[in-house]
């Protein structure tokens, strides 16, 4: 069985987009912000690593679009 690096890359947006949200939290500890921050640039580094970055960002571009259109309506 492969994997399709389309499939890592939408697995690496929805972690980064778990830790942002808990990165938000209000009772989040600087330390665990920090840690947070620290994942994120992890993850930022592996998309390019693992050749990924046209995936990543397809996926974000659309991501972007279907905020575009959630704006338009409210």
């Amino acid at each position: 069985m492969t994997v399709h690096p389309q499939d890592i890359a939408n697995l690496i947006l929805y972690i980064q987009v778990e830790l942002a949200v808990m990165e938000q939290q209000p009772e989040l500890s600087p330390d665990s912000q920090a840690r947070l921050r620290r994942c994120q640039e992890i993850l930022q580094r592996s998309i390019d690593s693992m050749g990924l970055r046209p995936w990543y960002q397809e996926l974000t571009e659309a991501m972007q679009g279907e905020l575009g259109r959630l704006e338009e309506w409210f």
